[in-house]
């Protein structure tokens, strides 16, 4: 799906299902996509319709990264395995994850996911642009 951007998030209602909820947080997507050095860089995204086992366990490598001119930097996040898919609507892997934004230079960027379905044999990228404020 599209990587939704924020930096912000608010207590989820008890027992929340809904769009944007992940383990008692709701995500507050910032619609200008502009961050400062020091702030939280929440992602939030689906992965749908991985394959899954018998077992109804899923396999897929999440991989994350900054561009910036042409540049890939290194983020020092690692590689998430996620194996728990939901299967309603539709299978999908919820990702919600952040990093502190520090010590980038002013201007544009863009965080790229890669996410590998082991099972299925198949490689999807995303990318997501954001400014980095002085």
């Amino acid at each position: 799906s599209t990587i939704l951007l924020a930096r912000n998030v608010d207590k989820a209602a008890p027992n929340a299902s809904q769009f944007l909820s992940v383990g008692g947080a709701k995500i507050l997507p910032t619609a200008q996509c502009e961050f400062r050095n020091g702030d939280n860089l929440i992602f939030y995204f689906d992965i749908y319709c991985p394959k899954i086992e018998a077992d109804k366990k899923a396999d897929v490598t999440v991989s994350f990264w900054l561009m910036r001119g042409g540049q890939r930097l290194k983020l020092g996040l690692p590689d998430y395995r996620l194996t728990e898919a939901e299967p309603k609507p539709v299978p999908h892997i919820t990702v919600a994850r952040y990093m502190q934004l520090a010590g980038l230079e002013p201007g544009s960027y863009s965080l790229v996911v890669q996410a590998h379905d082991v099972l299925a044999g198949r490689t999807d990228l995303a990318h997501a642009p954001f400014t980095v404020a002085k």
